[in-house]
């Protein structure tokens, strides 16, 4: 239902969280979700948009808009972040309300929030698992090929990621531009040597000289007339600030 709105990149993936994601957080600390379970959920949610063209199936969506991502909340995280923070309250409350304190010496291992149970490793958990999708990415042989150049000195993080904050695009687009940024989009030379098409000629089928890669036909090709376009429009730009 929430694709049929035609919502920007932006209200479409906020109207996700809050409508959506948003309503597994009553259960969470009460029902027994499982990472299994929970990641089912997440692959139908990304199986959707991919249907509606919103998003790439290579592509990831689960992380924040001010780090280059869609936006979308991780149900395993905020399962986790709601059993941490309920586990607090219950802790906090257990000299004042004697309901409290009966509750805390019953739930052996009754419910997900174990509170006879003193000590919670989910705040190391959640780090660590955030630590691990970094590390992942960074080493990805081509979605991770952005994201290192983008944390490099000569690099504005925040400017590079303004299109994004604001979200105002389609989500056709929003999502097709973060394909081109991992170089996952289906070039000759990605067919070749990620697909392994051994029959594949990762020749550039305009200049037919150099690999056809992502950076080749954004910034190299010699046959392709956009670059000159594209300059003037940027130096129009400048001309105008100035």
């Amino acid at each position: 239902s929430l694709c049929k709105t035609k919502s920007n990149g932006k209200n479409l993936v906020k109207a996700i969280n809050t409508m959506a994601i948003s309503v597994l957080v009553y259960s969470f600390g009460v029902v027994p979700w499982s990472n299994t379970k929970l990641n089912e959920l997440k692959i139908k949610t990304r199986t959707t948009l991919t249907r509606y063209k919103y998003h790439h199936p290579k592509a990831v969506i689960e992380r924040p808009r001010k780090d280059g991502g869609r936006g979308l909340l991780d149900m395993v995280e905020l399962r986790d972040k709601q059993i941490l923070n309920t586990r607090k309250y219950f802790q906090k409350k257990r000299n004042t309300s004697q309901l409290i304190t009966e509750a805390i010496k019953t739930d052996k291992e009754l419910t997900p929030l174990n509170l006879d149970e003193e000590e919670c490793n989910l705040e190391l958990a959640i780090s660590e698992r955030r630590e691990t999708r970094v590390k992942t990415r960074r080493g990805k042989a081509l979605h991770g090929r952005f994201y290192n150049e983008l944390h490099g000195p000569y690099v504005d993080k925040q400017a590079s990621y303004t299109w994004l904050q604001r979200g105002t695009i389609y989500p056709e687009t929003e999502g097709s531009s973060l394909v081109i940024q991992d170089q996952i989009v289906a070039t000759n030379n990605y067919e070749k040597v990620i697909l392994n098409g051994a029959d594949v000629v990762d020749r550039c089928r305009k200049c037919d000289k150099d690999k056809e890669t992502i950076v080749h036909i954004i910034n190299g090709c010699g046959k392709l007339i956009i670059y000159k376009a594209r300059h003037d429009v940027v130096a129009k730009i400048i001309m105008k600030m100035a």
